[in-house]
């Protein structure tokens, strides 16, 4: 992506997953900030993003070749039977940065993800740069070397955790 001109992409959805993120505070924020654009054509999209309409046409078109398991993805990634793009279209700009998740996933003292009761989700983990550390609950806390911390004492906790789990269920 650094290497595209003014070192962005656009990342595009549609109405599905927007309606998805309505319910974070910071998907408002960016709202608000008009850092999202919505278009009803692909035309329309296409200028607020500057990006050269054939372009865009053709790699909709790409996504939607692996959603029909027609093609691969040239990551990896794998879009089969994924719902397809569709109208209104959504973009906001994207950058590469060298930097974390402040704040993250809240775990308890196993690295077990829980959730805004204090009730562990079922099989989920988390550590490193996903899981909030010592550094606190937003970006204001920020401690060098907190992330490395939290992926190696929360890797090892997971680990373990996650092996009993296993123990457990066989």
């Amino acid at each position: 992506m650094v290497s595209q001109p003014d070192k962005i992409a656009w990342n595009i959805f549609d109405q599905r997953l927007h309606n998805l993120m309505m319910e974070f505070e910071d998907y408002h924020n960016a709202i608000e900030a008009n850092a999202i654009v919505n278009a009803d054509t692909i035309k329309e999209l296409s200028m607020l993003t500057n990006i050269d309409e054939s372009s865009l046409r053709e790699i909709i078109k790409e996504v939607e070749e692996m959603v029909e398991g027609k093609r691969q993805d040239d990551f990896g990634r794998d879009f089969t039977g994924k719902p397809k793009l569709s109208a209104p279209y959504y973009a906001v700009k994207v950058t590469g940065a060298l930097f974390h998740t402040q704040g993250g996933l809240v775990v308890n003292e196993n690295a077990r993800v829980m959730d805004k009761k204090g009730n562990t989700l079922p099989n989920l983990f988390a550590g490193g740069g996903s899981a909030r550390g010592i550094s606190g609950p937003a970006d204001w806390g920020y401690m060098a070397g907190n992330g490395l911390l939290t992926a190696t004492t929360f890797g090892r906790l997971a680990g373990s955790a996650a092996a009993k789990l296993i123990v457990e269920f066989s």
